[in-house]
């Protein structure tokens, strides 16, 4: 499965836990949301997964969101047996790739910026920080306090990753805007997402393949 994420708008705070941070973050996850809602909408079977009957899910010692395997036959093996729901501060967070799915999602970041490319450190905080802003906000929030306290969304808020361990591979090209910005602070990002399976199983195959 591939597609693309986009971001326009001010330069990006490199990943914190001050407040400001916080926020930057949910105001990108609902950016980002909003894009996924159309790949749900689209998609020939995520199109039709019953988001309400889709269960919670479970930290494990690994650190990972996972779900306890389902015991029915191979071929009642459903999408839904390998996504949950996650609710932080009132809000139900649904992510597209969970760790059940045993599935890698690759990143390709295309960084754009009125600076000249090859620029690594752009003011306070480098690259590297902004692009770990980035992928926070791509997956769920797990705790309270990644949200701000005044957060609100719809009644299901679409994230990439259930966890950004899920992310195998991370490719970042910086380049120079010529146009299109009115600020020095503008920033303009494009995310190829590319999502593989580790093991094919049925349930998945028509998600991930």
């Amino acid at each position: 499965m591939e597609f693309t994420l986009k971001y326009r708008g001010n330069d990006l705070k490199a990943s914190g836990n001050e407040a400001g941070n916080v926020r930057e973050k949910f105001l990108l996850r609902q950016c980002f949301h909003e894009q996924l809602k159309h790949v749900w909408a689209t998609h020939n079977v995520l199109s039709r997964v019953d988001r309400s009957r889709l269960p919670n899910p479970q930290p494990s010692s690994l650190d990972r969101w996972d779900l306890p395997r389902p015991l029915v036959e191979p071929s009642e093996v459903g999408l839904e047996v390998f996504m949950f729901k996650h609710k932080v501060r009132g809000l139900t967070f649904l992510p597209l790739v969970t760790f059940p799915m045993e599935a890698h999602c690759y990143l390709a970041i295309r960084f754009g910026r009125p600076a000249r490319p090859g620029s690594i450190f752009f003011g306070k905080g480098d690259i590297d920080g902004r692009i770990k802003t980035v992928v926070d906000a791509l997956r769920m929030p797990h705790q309270d306090t990644e949200l701000p306290e005044d957060a609100s969304g719809d009644e299901y808020n679409l994230c990439l990753l259930a966890d950004d361990n899920l992310v195998t591979r991370l490719s970042i090209t910086s380049y120079q805007l010529l146009t299109g910005y009115d600020r020095d602070s503008y920033v303009d990002l494009d995310i190829d997402v590319t999502i593989r399976a580790i093991t094919p199983m049925l349930g998945t195959w028509a998600l991930l393949y």
